[in-house]
């Protein structure tokens, strides 16, 4: 039991991010997505289907440092 604790307690909150999965055909949305200042970087799966990486905007510090 003592491991699992540990890494939880250990685990770094502001390095999590936000995927967001949006096709192409919506250039609005990825537009909207890549003006934001919470973006990252982007990676293209497929000719249709483009993965977005966003940082978190609000982040819950409930763990120690």
């Amino acid at each position: 039991m003592n491991n699992p604790v540990f890494g939880k307690t250990m685990e770094n909150l502001r390095k999590r991010i936000d995927i967001k999965i949006v096709s192409s055909d919506e250039t609005n949305e990825i537009r909207k997505l890549v003006a934001s200042p919470l973006y990252s970087m982007h990676v293209f799966f497929f000719n249709d289907l483009v993965g977005i990486n966003m940082r978190k905007g609000n982040l819950l510090l409930n763990k120690p440092v």
